[in-house]
């Protein structure tokens, strides 16, 4: 297995490449699974397109020896490399999401990132800035786990609750509120930058 493989489907998706390698990734006792000490996401070493294709969809973050982007992943890219290198320079430093630190640099309005996390993962976008959310609905989910995987309870629909993400791949936090409070969970999307606000927003501060 080469080392030299390309780490995709981060918070970009296929838009572009992380600068980190394979190689430079933590081992783990599975050969084809790797610890990233960057965004702290598990990073799957695939040989096929249909490998990348099955563990993008299951939202892992891949490692692969292609640098083209899937057919079912082809929406043009919404800031330059050159843009997205110094965001993620910004990221090492404070640790925050790429979406987050691309707004705060004024690479990308929030809409715009917003949008384009809705085409690429096939959800809904909302704008936590116009959405009144009901007190009732927050106390559902606690203010450490909406912070742990940034996102945030919207609204609650019968025996459905919908809830904000700024990573609808992040099926560990999907599967933490829907242990926590029995209901079937239903994504949308907002940037990291939205949810993060929200959060500060709508829950006390301690």
């Amino acid at each position: 297995m080469a080392d030299d493989k390309l780490i995709r489907n981060c918070e970009l998706r296929f838009a572009f490449d992380c600068p980190t390698r394979w190689s430079a990734l933590k081992p783990s006792d599975a050969a084809t699974l790797r610890r990233c000490q960057v965004c702290s996401k598990n990073v799957r070493a695939c040989e096929t397109s249909k490998d990348v294709e099955s563990a993008s969809k299951a939202g892992e973050r891949v490692a692969t020896s292609s640098d083209a982007p899937p057919e079912w992943s082809n929406d043009p890219p919404p800031v330059s490399l050159a843009q997205l290198r110094k965001a993620q320079a910004a990221q090492q430093k404070d640790g925050r999401r790429i979406g987050y630190a691309l707004i705060k640099s004024g690479a990308i309005e929030e809409s715009q990132l917003t949008d384009f996390l809705s085409k690429q993962y096939g959800v809904p976008a909302i704008n936590l800035k116009e959405f009144a959310i009901a007190p009732e609905v927050i106390k559902l989910v606690p203010r450490e786990l909406a912070m742990k995987h940034n996102l945030i309870p919207v609204k609650l629909a019968g025996k459905t609750l919908i809830i904000a993400m700024s990573d609808p791949s992040n099926v560990f936090g999907i599967d933490d509120v829907k242990l926590l409070t029995g209901f079937h969970i239903e994504v949308v999307v907002a940037a990291a930058v939205a949810v993060t606000d929200a959060i500060e927003r709508y829950y006390p501060s301690r």
